[in-house]
């Protein structure tokens, strides 16, 4: 029963109240243990212990100390960053769940200075929540409370309940002062592979525009960065192929002018677009209207040609030689540039 206690999700009502002051004393002091020494008003109910315990020791003087409403500090003294943490999340069970800024530093982020900042008692970082917008939370000290109709994916971290690390950048970048605090941020989490730029995309679109705009520039501008370089990758790849030079920078059009793709490069004589991947729906669009159009597609990434150069330039030539093989669809290239 102990175990469940100290879980703020638990269902306190299921919790059987300690038969003895002695039992009550010994739960509640393993339950305070795993939960880096703080225990819950309600969770004191469920076991048994008196009211008047915990006012007694809220007293000056006493022991224990209010770090949140209902939610004390059983060492008492100043509650650290973490313990700061764990109180929110016991203030606002079984709802809460910690954000943004909050759950970077946790994974070493450092833009945003986040690592440096002091962990002061007497004016404390906020400790950043997210709940559900159906339920609301009275604000109370170092809290900073959002809600949201997105729920996200969750993820433990150090013992804490946390948002998906995609969704704290996003939220953390849709607050941030400059568009140069944003492109810090996103280039270090990305670097370290903690998010993708695709990742963050999905979250661009599904989530609210307010406050994205930088967020959005700052992708597009990794995505253009990434399409130059994958350019050099499909340069050799058809170069070792040996199939003819593509045309590049063109939009293709079908039969009535109407728009088919604007693939990264384009073998006009078969009919073959090679294209830059993304597991987004612009780009499942865009296969789709590739498919009706008759057009064979070759997905790419920087990733996959530095990972497997030779096994995709024989991938690549057996698409070339099947296309080859069908009538050419009928699709025209539209300021089409071959390659310098």
């Amino acid at each position: 029963m102990t175990a469940l206690l100290s879980d703020p999700d638990a269902p306190i009502h299921e919790v059987r109240a300690a038969s003895s002051r002695a039992e009550w004393r010994e739960r509640l002091a393993d339950i305070a243990s795993s939960q880096d020494e703080l225990v819950s008003s309600a969770q004191m109910r469920a076991i048994g212990v008196p009211s008047s315990t915990a006012s007694g020791r809220l007293r000056a003087g006493r022991s224990w100390t209010r770090v949140l409403p209902g939610v004390h500090l059983v060492t008492g003294g100043r509650p650290d960053r973490r313990q700061r943490e764990r109180a929110a999340l016991l203030y606002s069970a079984p709802h809460g769940i910690l954000a943004g800024p909050t759950v970077l530093r946790h994974l070493g982020v450092r833009a945003g200075r986040l690592q440096e900042v002091s962990d002061d008692h007497r004016l404390p970082e906020p400790v950043h929540l997210l709940m559900p917008h159906e339920h609301h939370l009275l604000a109370a000290g170092y809290l900073d409370v959002a809600r949201t109709r997105r729920w996200p994916a969750e993820q433990i971290i150090d013992g804490l309940r946390m948002t998906s690390t995609c969704r704290a950048v996003a939220d953390t970048a849709r607050r941030a002062d400059s568009a140069r605090e944003v492109a810090v941020l996103v280039d270090e989490c990305v670097r370290r592979g903690l998010t993708s730029i695709d990742e963050l995309l999905v979250e661009v679109r599904e989530g609210p525009r307010q406050g994205s705009a930088a967020l959005r520039a700052v992708l597009m501008s990794r995505i253009h960065a990434s399409r130059v370089s994958v350019g050099d990758l499909v340069t050799t790849l058809i170069h070792e192929a040996g199939v003819a030079q593509p045309l590049w920078k063109t939009r293709l059009v079908g039969p009535s002018g109407e728009h088919v793709g604007m693939p990264l490069a384009w073998l006009d004589s078969v009919g073959v677009a090679i294209e830059l991947a993304a597991p987004d729906a612009a780009f499942v669009a865009a296969l789709q209207r590739y498919s009706a159009a008759g057009v064979t597609v070759f997905p790419v990434s920087a990733h996959m040609l530095q990972a497997d150069l030779p096994g995709h330039v024989r991938t690549f030539m057996n698409a070339v030689h099947h296309a080859a093989r069908r009538p050419r669809p009928r699709v025209s290239p539209v300021l089409a540039v071959p390659q310098d």
